[in-house]
């Protein structure tokens, strides 16, 4: 045996040497973190579904004379939300030009409830019998042609 070969051999990893992983408190800290997950996830399961508190409040009445402009005395904007759920849907988007039910109001089946804007589709409307009365007008005029 060479003197390399030697040198070699004594190269090895002493396992004596090594640190032995702390497995044991790595797991107590990912438990201790999962039951603190748990429980955060449950405190907010648990307050989500409470209802939100409203407080109504009565707008103040002012008197205005005769000859003074009516000004809006509350503007608000917000959402409903239904005692029992129904799903209302139109099968067009558009402007409202009129609602005639109002909260509380029992409906039935295939009343009307509101009324859309319709100014867009009488333009196509009108678009759509003036192309009509303009191709019947070229196919008389064909007809014509071939008679001749």
């Amino acid at each position: 045996m060479d003197r390399s070969d030697t040198l070699i051999d004594q190269l090895r990893i002493d396992d004596a040497s090594r640190e032995e992983p702390r497995t044991r408190w790595v797991w107590i800290v990912l438990i201790v973190a999962l039951l603190l997950c748990g429980a955060i996830g449950a405190w907010y399961w648990l307050n989500l579904s409470r209802a939100l508190e409203v407080t109504v409040i009565a707008p103040d009445v002012i008197e205005v004379g005769s000859s003074a402009p009516v000004a809006s005395v509350l503007d608000a904007s917000g959402f409903v939300v239904a005692r029992r759920q129904a799903t209302v849907a139109a099968e067009v988007t558009g402007k409202l030009t009129e609602v005639l039910v109002e909260e509380g109001m029992t409906v039935e089946a295939g009343q009307v409830l509101a009324r859309l804007d319709d100014a867009t589709e009488q333009a196509r409307l009108d678009l759509s019998r003036a192309r009509l009365s303009s191709e019947q007008r070229i196919v008389r005029e064909i007809e014509v042609s071939l008679a001749d």
